[in-house]
């Protein structure tokens, strides 16, 4: 079993010898420099030995309200009431004593004696000696500040994802009778194909596919922090005709060419998230691919268990520097003057770790990149 330094054994005697002749906390440490240092620390101590408290130092007093005198003078190890936490402080003493490296922390919730409630951290280290362990040493931090400010970015994240989810479904209605008006012009009005009035109403849908891209990309960013999905078997042939009709104007306006696999495995996800991914994949191989852009879809089932995903275009490959950056926030490539926010590739990654899969990249010898995705084999 792993040993704390003898002073610390050599401490717990001492305890035990001079019980009954002098302040608990003397017997500890007698060496002035010793408990001068212990006083001047930034945070709380605690030794406990034989299940009581036997020494704190003036900053675990501060913290907790009490008096020295007050904290190291209960019997039997007996605190007050509004500490359920040291209770479960001790109880991890007692069951970590056994363990070969006898140490461990938590966070537990205390109530001073004025009344005020605060979170403290404690690390702590059990002493043994051969199966003997009774002495351990607690370093405690106050963290009120910090989990009140975890807390209060939890509830803005929570209410910006509110906020994004509001927004984004009042624009559906709206945008929904943009484009059903603008395509009955189209089709029926006085601006059909040959008008020289087209050209505007063409700009209208195209505008109003970009918004709903948006939007879609807007609700899926505030629903893949927090909302749970369960995963099941995805009709892939299906979700990929699905995100190419969303792409089919940008395709066009590219001069795309994209070949995709018959067949495509099927494998366990979430069929709204995992279609975003072929729209981010596919819009990015196809703004950032050769003129024109050649892109091909496919998929290859592993040995493992799992599948892997793939959009292979014919543009400049990446370095490895620019491979470690591309999925993160606000990242995207300068190797073209296209339009976007960079967020796409981030989102990718979110719901690929959110679905217990992966995101893949490499450049390609013969040129251009593939970009992937692993998910398990269904």
């Amino acid at each position: 079993m792993t040993q704390t330094p003898d002073v610390y054994w050599h401490a717990h005697r001492r305890i035990m010898r001079h019980r009954s002749q002098v302040p608990i906390w003397a017997a500890v440490f007698p060496q002035q420099s010793l408990r001068t240092f212990l006083e001047e620390m930034w945070d709380g101590l605690m030794i406990i030995a034989d299940d009581q408290v036997a020494y704190v130092n003036d900053q675990l007093c501060e913290m907790l309200g009490y008096s020295r005198a007050e904290l190291t003078g209960m019997p039997g190890g007996m605190f007050p009431v509004e500490w359920p936490g040291l209770r479960v402080l001790f109880d991890a003493l007692r069951a970590d004593s056994d363990r070969e490296i006898p140490s461990g922390d938590l966070e537990f919730e205390i109530v001073r004696k004025d009344g005020v409630r605060r979170w403290v951290f404690a690390r702590y280290a059990i002493h043994c000696e051969d199966d003997d362990c009774r002495m351990a040493f607690v370093v405690m931090t106050d963290i009120t500040e910090r989990r009140e400010a975890m807390e209060e970015r939890e509830q803005l994240i929570r209410d910006l994802s509110t906020f994004a989810q509001t927004v984004a479904h009042g624009l559906k209605s709206p945008l929904t009778l943009v484009r059903a008006s603008a395509e009955v012009l189209a089709v029926e009005g006085p601006v059909a194909p040959g008008s020289e009035f087209y050209p505007y109403l063409d700009t209208i849908l195209r505008g109003e596919q970009v918004m709903r891209n948006m939007i879609q990309e807007l609700l899926l960013l505030a629903g893949v922090s927090n909302q749970q999905v369960e995963t099941r078997p995805l009709a892939m042939d299906s979700i990929v005709r699905s995100a190419l009709e969303r792409l089919a104007i940008m395709t066009r306006d590219y001069g795309a060419v994209v070949s995709v696999t018959a067949n495509l495995p099927t494998a366990l996800g979430y069929a709204p998230w995992i279609e975003e991914v072929w729209v981010n994949y596919i819009s990015n191989a196809i703004k950032y691919g050769g003129t024109p852009p050649r892109l091909h879809l496919g998929a290859t089932v592993k040995a493992s268990g799992w599948v892997h995903f793939w959009v292979r275009d014919n543009g400049i490959g990446l370095t490895e520097e620019e491979q470690s950056q591309l999925f993160r926030p606000f990242k995207r490539l300068t190797q073209k003057a296209v339009s976007g926010e960079g967020l796409g590739l981030s989102i990718v990654a979110q719901i690929l770790e959110r679905l217990g899969g992966r995101v893949t990249l490499r450049a390609l010898l013969e040129g251009g990149n593939e970009f992937g995705f692993v998910l398990p084999n269904a």
